[in-house]
């Protein structure tokens, strides 16, 4: 793994998540927007996780989860700053099939 670096992986509700900081960086933390569903729709969820060194692995459990955005970074003075953010972790499309009432969107655009 370079540094920095992040990376997300998605096996179901559960999500691990592996990053890498440089090792001057204090106080390192990971930093979520989890998108669930619900009864009444999608909600979404800001969580900020402080970690205890500026390397390690993590997972998360979400019922329901939707998809996410993880980002890597450090706290200062209260506030997350980002150092490295992946793309975003969507549902797979096989899930979406099965969801009655998705969308989806494919690749192409259309006039």
């Amino acid at each position: 793994m370079e540094t920095p670096d992040l990376r997300v992986n998605r096996q179901g509700d559960d999500v691990d998540i592996e990053w890498r900081l440089p090792v001057d960086v204090g106080a390192p933390a990971l930093q979520m927007l989890v998108l669930r569903n619900t009864p009444e729709g999608i909600a979404a969820e800001p969580r900020t996780l402080p970690v205890p060194s500026t390397a390690g692995r993590t997972r998360v459990a979400v019922p329901g989860l939707h998809s996410l955005r993880v980002a890597a970074g450090r706290l200062r003075e209260g506030r997350f700053i980002p150092i490295v953010r992946p793309s975003l972790l969507e549902v797979p499309r096989q899930q979406l099939d099965q969801m009655p009432g998705a969308v989806r969107h494919d690749d192409g655009l259309h006039g």
